[in-house]
């Protein structure tokens, strides 16, 4: 005689309230540490808009008098300006504003992010074989910890080459914990 699905779940015991608090928490930290250090950086290197100082509105070196919003056709105005004639308008801080990486200097948060792929790469192309001599969950667990280290110094950097060196790190710690998640034959 044979047990339909519902027969096993009565036997081994149903999905409850237990079950549903153990999906919750490996759900979130899933989430935390697969998307939220991938996703951060759309958040913390977002750019303000842009004005002109009061002492250079309005005159040759900065004609503007309202503040130029990103999708402004001018907003690359400022690259031809001196940096004193303009400021950012609004007062939150992000990388952009913290380091000034813009006109010239924007291609840093792009070779950061790229880092981050870098490391996943390599940590990706490596893993495996780690894993093979360490044992899975010991990477894993080292890869997640890695994760979560990297996140928080990379939210507080006193230097852009800490952020960069952090979205390495980030990089490698997802590759090594989604490496150890694929099963080979």
């Amino acid at each position: 005689m044979g047990y339909t699905i519902d027969d096993v779940f009565i036997k081994i015991g149903e999905f409850r309230q237990y079950q549903w608090y153990i999906l919750t928490i490996f759900g979130y930290t899933l989430i935390s540490l697969a998307a939220f250090p991938t996703m951060i950086v759309t958040f913390i290197a977002a750019e303000p808009d842009w004005k002109c100082v009061d002492g250079y509105m309005n005159n040759t070196v900065c004609r503007f008098n309202k503040p130029i919003t990103l999708t402004s056709d001018d907003y690359k105005a400022r690259c031809k300006m001196p940096r004193e004639a303009w400021t950012f308008v609004d007062d939150f801080t992000s990388t952009v504003t913290e380091y000034d990486l813009v006109c010239d200097d924007s291609i840093l948060l792009s070779i950061a992010q790229s880092c981050s792929w870098v490391g996943m790469l390599v940590a990706l192309l490596v893993g495996g074989l780690i894993s093979d001599m360490f044992g899975r969950k010991i990477i894993w667990y080292a890869g997640c910890a890695l994760i979560a280290v990297a996140t928080l110094i990379m939210v507080f950097p006193k230097a852009f080459v800490v952020f960069i060196v952090c979205r390495l790190f980030i990089g490698i710690g997802s590759g090594t914990y989604i490496g150890t998640n694929l099963k080979t034959n």
